[in-house]
């Protein structure tokens, strides 16, 4: 059910164990966890296995979860993803992370960019975190 993803420049692929130590890294990186409200930082490389373990579950399943990656440079980005998903009343709740290096605000010119900082103040401490959608 669940696929890649692929554009010219990006690559959303499902997450596997291949990835476990590029979740790690994400999941115990300061930037990455200071605007996540329900988990603490990993600590230990099974905690990145047994996530992906969970995105993993065999369908049919409320879950997945993709890796961002930019195909120009084969670099892994972030990830993005949803869980809590109800068919019945056509809910999900939708999340992404991007690492530090690769979230910036775009502007008129490359000048003008600026690092990602919460755009709202009614959204401080989940910034990166789209909480509910609707379908």
């Amino acid at each position: 059910m669940f696929v890649n993803i692929e554009t010219k420049r990006l690559l959303l692929k499902c997450i596997d164990q291949s990835d476990r130590e590029f979740i790690f890294e994400e999941f115990q990186n300061e930037f990455i966890n200071k605007y996540l409200y329900d988990e603490e930082p990993m600590t230990d490389i099974k905690q990145a296995e047994d996530l992906i373990g969970f995105y993993n579950m065999k369908e049919p399943r409320n879950q997945n979860r993709w890796v961002l990656i930019n195909r120009l440079e084969n670099k892994k980005m972030g990830t993005c993803g949803f869980h809590l998903w109800d068919r019945k009343k056509n809910k999900v709740e939708l999340g992404f992370e991007l690492m530090q290096q690769y979230c910036i605000i775009r502007r008129k010119s490359a000048s003008d960019s600026k690092p990602c900082r919460p755009p709202n103040p009614k959204y401080v401490g989940r910034p990166f975190r789209v909480m509910a959608a609707t379908f």
